[in-house]
């Protein structure tokens, strides 16, 4: 991959991380009262620590953050509390379900980026020294987090007779 796709590939998923630290801590503020409060922290601090780990290595490789994708991922997640979920002045149970999946996605593109970024060092030499990626494990994208707070929130939504 040469440098110019390289550093729109890295800024692009920096946008995402944008977007998906934003909507993390939203869904994490506002369910700071609720069993599942400790899950949500985590893995609001999993993206964060995430979305470093990839600035980290844009800097490792002189990839400039583009200011115009940052700021779109943020406009982007603002955008997205607009959309329309049933109920006109409170939330609903299934915002909170959509909002997990639409998380969940991300980590998981995450988890794909991070794969891809070792295929490129297996084929640059020196590659990997320079970006200091030693491993990653994934930890968001495995995280039984998602699973136990997707899971409560469709029995939830059920519950109510919003069937997903």
């Amino acid at each position: 991959m040469n440098g110019d796709k390289l550093g729109i590939y890295l800024n692009d998923h920096l946008a995402g991380a944008t977007f998906g630290i934003g909507l993390a801590q939203r869904i994490a503020h506002q369910h700071r009262h609720s069993a599942r409060s400790a899950d949500l922290q985590r893995i609001c601090d999993e993206i964060a620590q995430d979305r470093q780990s990839l600035l980290d290595v844009m800097d490792a490789q002189d990839v400039p953050a583009r200011r115009y994708k940052v700021s779109g991922g943020w406009v982007a997640e603002r955008l997205g509390r607009l959309k329309p979920n049933g109920v006109l002045y409170r939330r609903s149970g299934l915002s909170t379900l959509i909002e997990l999946e639409a998380l969940r996605l991300g980590v998981e593109g995450k988890a794909l980026i991070w794969r891809t970024l070792l295929v490129v060092a297996a084929g640059s030499p020196g590659w990997m020294k320079r970006s200091s990626i030693i491993c990653w494990t994934g930890r968001g994208a495995r995280s039984t987090h998602w699973r136990r707070c997707a899971s409560r929130q469709r029995r939830r939504s059920s519950r109510r007779g919003r069937a997903v």
